[in-house]
């Protein structure tokens, strides 16, 4: 997993520079913003197929979107 396969946007402006960590441990990837996230503001989280389970297979890429509150 890197940094690429996790990817975090703000509509309509880009990419957020983002840190991802894997925990092997418990099989738990963080995606943490470098930055302050805007409030009111709509985001994009993006998983891709870079992310393989533990057979090998790709994750079918995915993703999601949030507001973050006032």
């Amino acid at each position: 997993m890197n940094v690429d396969s996790m990817t975090l946007r703000l509509a309509g402006d880009g990419q957020v520079p983002s840190t991802v960590a894997y925990d092997s441990a418990r099989r738990r990837a963080t995606l943490r913003p470098t930055q302050p996230l805007l409030p009111g503001a709509m985001y994009t989280v993006t998983l891709t197929n870079e992310i393989l389970d533990r057979a090998g297979n790709r994750l079918r890429t995915t993703s999601w979107s949030f507001t973050t509150g006032p």
